[in-house]
């Protein structure tokens, strides 16, 4: 269990498609073994896991063996994917070494130094704004279909939905 305490705050909108976000405190796993800090975890508006670390192959104290996972498959093009770490990542100055789990696409990448930590701290959780019921039931209407699905909460312009297909 991590501690709320270990947390920010942020609320920004982000380049994948103005998903509004706060950082907080079938399994489908990205098969990418992290080495270095621990990512943080991923949860929608209800705290539900959207994305997090499968600790069962954990060999030491500071992340070996941990896999990245995402328990409930929903949002994958908002949620993203990790990768390890490129020279071309740390010529760029991302604070990361060889080995490292780096976000590649989505809320993985736009929120990485976030969720990813530094010098061999835990990284941040991230709550997001996106409905887990809501995203799989915009999901389930557009299998098969071509278009998109955005359900906004008006009063607060917070995401609550984002589908789109194919």
């Amino acid at each position: 269990m991590r501690n709320k305490s270990s947390s920010v705050i942020l609320c920004c909108i982000a380049t994948v498609g103005m998903l509004m976000t706060q950082c907080v405190s079938g399994v489908k796993k990205s098969g990418i073994v992290q080495t270095g800090t621990v990512r943080g975890v991923i949860y929608d508006r209800n705290e539900l896991v959207l994305a997090s670390n499968d600790t069962s192959n954990v060999s030491d104290s500071v992340g070996l063996g941990v896999i990245r996972s995402y328990p409930n498959p929903v949002a994958a093009q908002l949620l993203g994917y990790v990768g390890y770490a490129t020279p071309a990542d740390i010529d760029n100055g991302d604070n990361c070494a060889l080995g490292n789990i780096v976000g590649r696409t989505g809320v993985e990448r736009y929120y990485d130094k976030v969720l990813r930590g530094k010098d061999g701290s835990l990284g941040k959780d991230l709550k997001l704004t996106i409905d887990y019921e809501l995203q799989k039931y915009g999901e389930e209407l557009m299998a098969g279909k071509v278009g998109s699905v955005v359900a906004i909460e008006p009063s607060t312009g917070e995401v609550l939905c984002m589908v789109s297909s194919p």
